[in-house]
């Protein structure tokens, strides 16, 4: 896995082969980045990443000039592979942080720019992770909520559904507060 664009442009995180998380895929990535970079400020951004898992999607967030993210999983791997990943790139915006993801969003006290969330495929009922983001009130009100899952899932009937987008068998389904 490679850092697409920014001042990190290029850098390998490269997890130890036995790690066990599903990355997402540099074509997944960068389509993801080409649509946020038309639709959030990236830059000065305040972002949560829930299963972090590798920490691909925070590093690019950090590479593009958030301010701060704060990378959440509950695998102590990860968490100890993003933070000397993050020490190794001196990038201290980066906050590596083991926690159940669904069970910060309840206790987070804090309202994020844009929040990214790639749960495991295989989890049932992802469509209460969006439910616990909009109830906790974590997303500012001008934010961005996205979710990666399968193909398979469909949420064009969420209350907060923008839009969605396919890359592969990989959907980013885009979720925001009504304007008013």
């Amino acid at each position: 896995m490679r850092i697409i664009s920014g001042f990190l442009k290029g850098r390998k995180i490269e997890p130890p082969k036995d790690f066990t998380a599903r990355p997402t895929t540099d074509f997944a990535r960068e389509g993801l980045f080409n649509m946020l970079f038309n639709r959030k400020e990236i830059q000065g951004a305040r972002v949560l990443d829930l299963f972090a898992g590798s920490g691909t999607v925070s590093f690019e967030f950090v590479s593009r000039g958030a301010a701060e993210v704060v990378a959440v999983d509950k695998d102590l791997k990860s968490v100890n592979f993003i933070r000397k990943k993050s020490e190794e790139l001196n990038v201290p915006q980066l906050k590596p942080l083991r926690a159940d993801a669904v069970q910060y969003i309840s206790r987070a006290g804090l309202a994020f720019d844009i929040i990214f969330c790639d749960p495991p495929f295989d989890r049932e009922n992802i469509a209460e992770i969006a439910d616990a983001v909009f109830k906790g009130n974590i997303l500012k009100k001008d934010g961005l909520f996205i979710l990666e899952h399968e193909d398979i899932h469909s949420f064009e009937e969420h209350k907060y559904f923008l839009e969605d987008r396919k890359y592969g068998r990989v959907k980013f389904t885009f979720f925001a507060w009504p304007e008013e």
